[in-house]
Parts: structure tokens; sequence; C-alpha cells
């Protein structure tokens, strides 16, 4: 079985790095351990309006399962901040019909995707074999390979990558009554019960999620803890239940001679919020240009693929991934009183307003830009690390 580009990971960010590959030409062959798209549902498939368009996804409107305008954010003792405008700024998606679709697009641009099919091993030398199992069995050959496995990393560590460190467990829920507006998705921050995340509530059309996410722990414990203390959650029956998790820290390397690695196997995620569908995204078309571009020019090189892929998503989303990142590190540091703190600074100086004029949370240096006019606040957030 010989193709042009091998591809392990039929997750959002293979299929769009297949698909952008698959138009021009190429032979491309996608490898999926699991027996359908959209399987498991580890994402809570909430996308940034601006991102979808970035990537490329326009979406029919049968798989939009609702539209968030805004956003509550809770502190540990129970502070609220409300940033809510009338513009539409994130959908909600039905997560496997999301995938399902993305992969009929895939396949109708000429990939082919090996479902129930396992990447056991990989071989680089002049070329890239990697051995399956499953339905699909034998060696399958290729120029380039692709890695999209996800936060397995198995294979990548195999080929002797560098990948992320930090990260937390999530769990979420889906129920069926919660008492919160339909279109504002909720984030709760405390050490106690979310050390190194948060929890939230988000609303997907006639169901809810309540997810939460943590560093230390187990995340199910917590999470049922959280729900029974939450006046706003009215339904007892869990529809759904999913766990996985979180890259968290900076975004490790991406490249070797013949490989490339895209998305959650290489942090290529928002580590303040664990989203990784947009950022990943626009990596994963970025990918799919470099093996076009390769492939045009027969150059596997990994001073190529460094120089087409790696130098080029940096300058794209690279720093955003690191501001990302940083910002979890430095609020991972603070105590609950100091979060509280930041929470009545942020409430004084009407940072919700900042948060308004944003169309998202995928370029946070946009935000960190709108912060800087306003030295008040800057001074008061100095205060606090002062005092630490």
């Amino acid at each position: 079985m010989n193709y042009d580009v091998a591809i392990i990971g039929g997750g959002v960010c293979g299929l769009i790095a297949g698909k952008e590959i698959a138009k021009e030409g190429y032979d491309v062959c996608i490898i999926e351990e699991h027996q359908d798209a959209g399987i498991p549902t580890h994402c809570s498939a909430l996308y940034s309006i601006r991102g979808l368009k970035q990537v490329g996804i326009k979406l029919e409107d049968e798989l939009i399962a609702n539209i968030i305008r805004g956003g509550r954010f809770y502190s540990p003792s129970g502070k609220e901040i409300f940033a809510y405008s009338r513009q539409d700024r994130a959908i909600v998606t039905e997560k496997k019909m999301f995938d399902k679709y993305l992969a009929r697009e895939t396949a109708r641009a000429g990939a082919e995707i090996k479902f129930k099919t396992i990447a056991k091993d990989v071989e680089i030398s002049d070329e890239v074999k990697v051995k399956v199992e499953g339905l699909h069995k034998g060696l399958i050959k290729s120029k380039l390979l692709i890695n999209a496995e996800g936060l397995k990393r198995r294979i990548a560590k195999k080929l002797g990558f560098k990948t992320f460190e930090k990260f937390v467990t999530a769990c979420r829920v889906e129920v069926e009554k919660i008492e919160v507006e339909e279109d504002v998705a909720e984030m709760y921050l405390g050490n106690e019960f979310a050390h190194g995340f948060y929890a939230w509530i988000l609303p997907k059309g006639d169901v809810y999620e309540v997810g939460l996410g943590t560093a230390k722990g187990n995340p199910w414990d917590y999470l049922l803890e959280f729900m029974k203390n939450n006046k706003k959650i009215k339904g007892k029956s869990m529809l759904e239940v999913a766990r996985g998790f979180i890259p968290t820290d900076y975004p490790s390397e991406s490249m070797k001679e013949r490989v490339l690695l895209v998305g959650d196997v290489c942090a290529q995620n928002k580590a303040t919020t664990g989203g990784g569908v947009v950022t990943g995204g626009i990596c994963a078309k970025i990918a799919g240009e470099a093996c076009i571009k390769a492939l045009s020019e027969e150059n596997f090189s990994k001073d190529f693929l460094k120089r087409e892929y790696e130098n080029k998503w940096r300058e794209e989303i690279g720093k955003e991934l690191e501001i990302h990142a940083m910002l979890r590190e430095g609020f991972n540091s603070l105590s609950d009183e100091e979060i509280d703190m930041l929470f009545d600074i942020a409430m004084s100086e009407n940072l919700q307003d900042v948060l308004i004029k944003l169309p998202d949370t995928d370029r946070p240096s946009e935000f960190l830009n709108e912060i800087a006019k306003n030295n008040k606040l800057i001074e008061k957030f100095q205060r606090i690390l002062n005092i630490r």
C-alpha cells in the first residue's frame, strides 16, 4: 500500500491536513483506530466563528447546536464577571456529527480513511513505513508522515520527539436541565475543585454540558461534588459521560525528516481554555501546504519541513500559543484569595467591556493589547504580584 502521505489519526487535525493534500491530487491515507469519526468525544465542540472561518470550515445549519454570545465567570468565593454582546461569537456543534462532516469532506477530496486500523510501529528511512493492524493489516508506505495521534503520543515518542509534560485530566457530562441563559457559557475557578484549570457549564441546545479539569486528584470526584453544590444544576440524569487529557504546556517540537506533528500531540492547543480545534486546525492547514510543496519539490528534509511547516505555524499562531501557556502558568501559581483579588480589580475597572470587544479567546495578544491601554489596571495587577 503506497501513498504520498500517511496520516496517523482521523481527528479534526488529521482530516483537515488530509483534505488539503488530497484536493491537490496526491494520494493520502488516514489511519484511524476507532470505528467511526467523532469517537471518542473528548472535546466540548465549542468553536469561535472567526477561527472556523480561518480554518476554512463552513458548517451546515444542521450541525450547529447552539450559538454563544457571552460568558459568565465566577471566582472561588463566587464573585461574578458577566461579558455579553449581541454578536454571535462561538458555535456549539454536535461533536460526532462535526467530525463525520469533516471526514466526508476529506473523503470527497480524495483521501482514503482506514477506520478501525491501528498504527503499531513506524520506521523512517528513505521512505516512511507504517505497520498497521486491525481491519486493515500490513505495511503502509509513504513519502511523508503526518502524526495527528492526539494525546497518546505513543508513535511520537517512538520517533524520538520530545512532547509536552504538563496536562490536566478532564471529564464532562451532559444533563437535561440547568438554569442558565441559553447563549451564555459559564466558567468557575477554584483550586479546591479545579486546580490548574476550571469547571464549566455549556448550553448545547436541548442539553447542557457540565465539565471540570484538574491537575490533581480524580476529576470525576470533583465534578460530582461541583454538580451537587451548584444550585443551577437541576437535572439528575447524566446523558453522556466522557473523560480525557488536555495539554497545558508550551507547544513542543513538531517535525523531523519526513515527519510532521499536528494538533494535541505537540500541544498546539490553548493552555488557558483547552480548546485545540481552531489553533490545531490552523497548523493542520499549514502542514498540508508544507506537504504539497515538499512533494512537488521532492524535498523531505528536516530543514525544508522546518522552514515550510514549523517556522510558518509558529509565525502564524505560535506566539499566541505561548501566551496561552504563559497565562496558564501564571494563573496556576495564584491562590484562591489572589484570584478573588484579581476579580475585584477586573470588576472595578470594567474588564467585561474589554472582553466584549474581543471576538474570541484564540488570540490572547489582542486581550493583552487592550489591557495595556489601561495604566490603572496594570498598576493594580502589578500590586498583587508585588504582594506575592
